[in-house]
């Protein structure tokens, strides 16, 4: 996982311990055997969830990391927010700097805001 997100290059440009919380975080859900995760208040199936974080690259982490920085709501479970950035990110970042209006038929475009609200609404701590 370490060379998937280019560890070495993001402790470099993010010398804090948001990247081995992160890794450590990575680690824990690829390695576990429970059968289900709650992700954004959803349980999802563990293997669902390790599916996603095996697409993330340094690019999700780093987008993570900027939404921790620019948002300014305190976080009152840091684990829970970190795991749903994590699993959104590979859905949300081709939409980043794009508009997220719709259209075509009713309702789309709506699942982007939300993940963005998500990812961006929530962190002023640094843990």
């Amino acid at each position: 996982m370490r060379e998937q997100i280019d560890y070495a290059v993001l402790k470099r440009n993010h010398p804090y311990d948001e990247v081995d919380s992160l890794l450590e975080l990575l680690v824990d859900v690829l390695s576990s055997t429970v059968p289900t995760i709650r992700i954004g208040g959803e349980t999802l199936p563990t293997a669902a969830v390790q599916e996603r974080f095996q697409q993330l690259d340094s690019s999700h982490i780093v987008y993570i990391l900027d939404s921790l920085k620019s948002t300014t709501t305190k976080i009152h479970n840091i684990r829970a927010y970190l795991l749903t950035a994590l699993y959104h990110a590979p859905v949300t970042i081709p939409h980043r700097g794009r508009p997220t209006q719709s259209h075509g038929g009713a309702g789309q475009g709506r699942a982007d805001r939300r993940t963005v609200r998500t990812l961006t609404s929530a962190a002023a701590e640094r843990w």
